[in-house]
């Protein structure tokens, strides 16, 4: 459920980037990384799979 709030829809990150994805890294401490087979698990479910990255560094920011 969280990550279907969150991420809504994928045009919701496109959006502004002229077609383009942008591509970063985030630095994420072992307590959030420890949650990523979680995460991915759900995330793959959902068909986000491909968020998983940016899903832990809102948990990190949060």
């Amino acid at each position: 459920m969280f990550i279907s709030i969150s991420l809504g829809g994928e045009n919701q990150f496109e959006s502004g980037m002229s077609g383009e994805r942008a591509v970063g890294t985030a630095q994420v401490s072992s307590e959030v990384k420890r949650y990523e087979p979680l995460f991915r698990k759900y995330a793959e479910q959902n068909r986000v799979g491909e968020y998983v990255g940016l899903i832990l560094a809102m948990i990190q920011q949060e």
